[in-house]
């Protein structure tokens, strides 16, 4: 499901990145629980974002440019979600998200 995601985010990223800067990575911002209640789920969401970016990456990247994952913790709790989010949000060289998936926060 996360590699899906990460596929789905690749080609609405394309068109961005064809206007690129060169061979510099590009970051994806991730919000994700490392701490908190739901560490473990947390934990299997990253280790698939990072499988489909290794995919990626190895089949020559997005248009020439590999693929950078930037993880924030979101903490299991919604002013963490916003918290990571918005530190995510505030990096101009990070054009493109995944955000939590639980309705529950």
């Amino acid at each position: 499901m996360i590699g899906c995601r990460i596929i789905v985010l690749a080609g609405m990223l394309a068109m961005l990145t064809f206007f690129g800067r060169g061979a510099e990575p590009l970051k994806i911002g991730m919000v994700a629980a490392l701490t908190g209640p739901l560490a473990e789920s947390g934990l299997y969401r990253i280790q698939g974002a990072k499988l489909a970016v290794e995919e990626i990456n190895k089949a020559g990247g997005l248009l020439g440019r590999q693929i950078e994952l930037v993880i924030e913790d979101d903490q299991t709790t919604n002013p963490g979600s916003v918290l990571a989010f918005s530190k995510l949000a505030g990096d101009k060289d990070i054009p493109g998200f995944i955000g939590p998936t639980r309705a529950d926060r």
